[in-house]
């Protein structure tokens, strides 16, 4: 292979000046990672690409193989400099640290990500993407090779942006990346490479970001892939693989970064995959030096979990094992179809959360299970509405139950076997567990396209939906805040007062409340002691305050002696971490009568005496005062503080 080189393209001066962006989308937060070296971007855009190159036919499930080097594996710098011969004078004027032509090429340390049980990269390797496609074909090596920022998915596939390959040339201190696919269609070897730069000069000409590992002798116009048997055989035992005959993709990454350790990669498989793997659907075996080989299965899923130190990030779903009887029970339930299934919406209807959405004794039912201990599985049809007027019927599931031994919440978004790992809407819950899952091809698709090229959300800041949908973000926002809108459903408020009804959405400030810091005891003076003061009488609150739909409001109580003579109220969205109320910002609302504002505002008995940014003041006039405000974004939590303030009879 000494005379194979590496192929960059010159620019031509027409061109825009254009340096790739792509993998900014998935940069680490974590300390311990090296900002492109991220495990869980790598570990999700694999097995997501494997999940949806499955073989349609097949019984077996998909496996995917992660291995680090071992020190007796490294590549030597002698088959370093063949595999990057026609690369380095690129990475050298490019000031790349590792690879550059004034010092010996190190040996190459890798990390490869094999996929069994799927068709590998089907399509005509010759199509430039200009002449008409042959219609029986995925074209799959088109997409993969010759596009960024582009995608042939849809549907139900899981990726659908064209940037999350980015992420495995990001993952290398060189970006490059090599891959070989034996193709299921007609059992083709195909070994190509590629490196994402930047532009840059060289020799004086100035060539585009990407360079490709091609062979020089296959094509005038096109990069086309190796199909010696001898290149890709060497090529096999150079790094390991394990793919031989088999059809499927395996991805080499030359000089991963660092830090990218195999007990964070078998970490992040349980986290991202724990739905498929615990339905058969896959399987994952993980190899390096720190863990030896480790099996990933429906039947070793739950041990592997035990010997992991979960000690992560709570917005990452790393600091404990993911739901497994919880979703053992939930896949149970729809492979029998036992859920309660709720009312079907009309055809137009913006869905929302409420009784109505439940027969009378089907809800009735489902409380008294819920508050016996008992999980809850609900399917809830919803209609989406596309853009050509047609009008889709879809579902999606949740299983809710208890756990006194939960200190937090404990909620799971799977999209079509993958965790959304980003979503948390039961922020300061306790002892409850939730896990919702979509799997219907239409709904799937319209989640697919809010999540964003990480594919970590579902978000309606997304202008991709819009594409195809009207209407759109409001289901979003249903489906997304489904959880902890079923959950107070199930729990609603008993009758009269209920001071831990919904304490964690709605804070009313109580000192006397039990779970209130006390101050530390004085030790007693000797001698006699004299008597104690006479205990205070505790307080009742004078006024409820309760949720509605997109909004709050506030009551005076019919049977209280009395109403309060002021109340302060301040209101914010609820966010993941740090203080809804220090975070917010006018940008969410604001209470101002003078500013545009989309808030409505009803009251009787009572006046207004300040409303300020997120705050109000409001002065009751009787026992039976109402405050109702409306109009705040149904797609988001409300954090409500209501404090009756003293005021001087003077």
């Amino acid at each position: 292979m000494k005379n194979i080189p590496w192929v960059f393209e010159q620019k031509s001066h027409k061109a825009v000046m254009r340096d790739p962006f792509e993998a900014e989308f998935f940069t680490g937060e974590e300390d311990s990672e090296e900002v492109y070296g991220r495990t869980d971007a790598f570990v999700r855009e694999a097995i997501q690409n494997s999940l949806d190159a499955a073989l349609p036919e097949s019984d077996s499930p998909v496996l995917v193989r992660f291995a680090l080097n071992t020190s007796s594996q490294i590549v030597p710098s002698s088959d370093s400099e063949e595999l990057l011969n026609g690369l380095i004078p690129h990475l050298d004027v490019l000031g790349n640290e590792l690879v550059n032509q004034n010092m010996p090429i190190p040996p190459m340390s890798f990390l490869v990500v094999e996929d069994f049980q799927t068709c590998g990269l089907s399509g005509d390797p010759e199509w430039n993407g200009i002449s008409a496609p042959d219609s029986n074909s995925a074209a799959d090596f088109y997409w993969f090779w010759r596009n960024i920022g582009r995608s042939g998915k849809g549907g139900t596939d899981r990726g659908r942006w064209g940037l999350g390959k980015t992420v495995f040339p990001a993952t290398s201190r060189i970006n490059t990346l090599f891959a070989l696919t034996v193709r299921h269609e007609d059992n083709r070897q195909m070994l190509m490479g590629q490196a994402i730069t930047k532009l840059h000069s060289l020799n004086g000409n100035q060539y585009v970001p990407e360079g490709f590992y091609c062979d020089p002798d296959a094509s005038d116009n096109l990069q086309m892939p190796f199909e010696d048997p001898v290149i890709i055989n060497k090529f096999c035992k150079t790094f390991n693989l394990k793919r031989n005959s088999d059809s499927g993709l395996s991805i080499v990454v030359p000089y991963p970064f660092e830090r990218i350790q195999t007990r964070e990669l078998v970490r992040t498989v349980i986290v991202h995959f724990f739905y498929p793997i615990l339905r058969g659907d896959l399987e994952v075996l993980v190899c390096g030096p720190d863990v030896g080989e480790v099996e990933i299965s429906s039947q070793t899923i739950k041990e592997v979990a035990r010997d992991i130190q979960w000690d992560g990030s709570p917005r990452d779903k790393k600091h404990a094992p993911p739901p497994f009887e919880l979703a053992s029970w939930a896949i149970k339930n729809q492979q029998e179809g036992t859920l309660e299934k709720l009312k079907t919406p009309s055809d137009t209807n913006i869905p929302q959360w409420s009784e109505h959405l439940f027969e009378s004794e089907q809800l009735d039912k489902l409380r008294e299970d819920f508050a016996d201990g008992k999980r809850v599985a609900v399917r809830i049809p919803m209609n989406i509405l596309k853009k050509d007027g047609s009008v889709e019927v879809s579902y999606f599931d949740i299983f809710i139950e208890r756990d006194s031994d939960l200190t937090r919440s404990d909620d799971h978004f799977v999209r079509e076997g993958m965790t959304i790992s980003k979503i948390s809407t039961l922020s300061g819950q306790k002892g409850v567990r939730g896990l919702l899952i979509v799997e219907d091809q239409s709904l799937s698709s319209l989640l697919g396209d809010a999540e964003g090229p990480a594919h970590t959300g579902w978000g309606t800041g997304e202008s991709r939906p819009d594409r195809n949908y009207v209407k759109w973000k409001k289901r979003v926002g249903f489906v997304k805040n489904g959880i902890v809108r079923l959950l107070s459903i199930l729990s609603p408020p008993p009758e009269g007062l209920d001071e831990d009804w919904l304490q964690d959405i709605f804070a009313i400030s109580n000192p006397l409340e039990p779970g209130a810091k006390k101050k530390k005891k004085r030790k007693k003076p000797p001698g006699p002691q004299p008597d104690p003061p006479p205990i205070p009488t505790g307080e009742v609150s004078k006024f409820d305050l309760a949720y509605c739909q997109g909004g709050f409001c506030i009551t005076g109580k019919a049977d209280s002696d009395s109403y309060p003579k002021r109340i302060s109220i301040n209101v914010a969205y609820d966010i993941p971490d740090g203080n809804p109320f220090r975070n917010y910002s006018p940008i969410d609302f604001v209470f101002d009568k003078k500013r545009k504002n989309p808030l409505i505002m009803t009251h009787e008995k009572l006046k207004i005496i300040e409303r300020c940014n997120n705050q109000l003041t409001i002065v009751p006039k009787s026992k039976d005062f109402i405050l109702k405000v409306v109009g705040f974004d149904t797609n988001r939590d409300i954090i409500i503080r209501a404090t009756e303030q003293k005021v001087s009879d003077d």
